[in-house]
């Protein structure tokens, strides 16, 4: 397995990758993300905020991505999740000998992410939400009620005496605000946030 490690820090990247040779088991190959020698495409990348930003999933597209949350706001964490296809978190505070577990369960395909921190995640996600949902407009909060009860854009227009193209940019304004990917997700939404 090739694993690239790609740190805001070169040196911290260095260290890294020359721990992870030693610790990790079945002949894992570690670099450092700009060392001397030319990169082969990696299996897993293990990066922090920053360079997941800077780079982002297209330069390794086939690699699994394992991101090293460094005190990120848990939204921001969860934002990584979902725009950058990150297939786990660890955090700098665990303990290095699950670092190991978390690169082998991410090269199986396996998604993870500390148990204490999945459940902050769900629990902040979903106070965000319901905090974002009382601040709609009455139309937003109208519009939002009616895709929830399985209106298309074009039923919504006529029931609330818009143009098509409107409510579908209202739809997609919902989208952004509230932090979700599609109709069902904001149906969820307004559904636990007793719209």
């Amino acid at each position: 397995m090739e694993i690239l490690v790609h740190l805001r820090s070169t040196l911290l990247s260095a260290v890294l990758a020359d721990w992870l040779c030693r610790n990790t088991p079945n002949q894992a190959r570690c670099q450092a993300c700009g060392g001397p020698q030319p990169i082969p495409p990696p299996d897993l990348v293990l990066c922090d905020g920053e360079s997941c930003l800077a780079e982002g999933r297209c330069r390794w597209a086939e690699a699994q991505v394992l991101l090293i949350d460094t005190g990120k706001e848990k939204q921001e964490v969860l934002t990584y999740l979902v725009t950058r296809h990150i297939d786990g978190v660890v955090t700098a505070d665990m303990p290095p000998q699950v670092l190991p577990k978390a690169l082998a369960a991410v090269a199986r395909g396996d998604f993870w992410l500390p148990h204490r921190d999945f459940r902050r995640i769900l629990h902040q996600a979903g106070q965000d939400g319901g905090r974002r949902l009382s601040e709609l407009s009455v139309t937003q909060r109208r519009i939002a009620r009616l895709v929830a009860h399985g209106l298309t854009n074009r039923e919504i227009a006529a029931e609330i005496n818009r143009s098509e193209a409107t409510v579908k940019g209202h739809v997609s304004a919902l989208f952004r605000l509230l932090n979700v990917a599609n109709r069902t997700q904001l149906a969820r939404l307004v559904e636990d946030g007793s719209l």
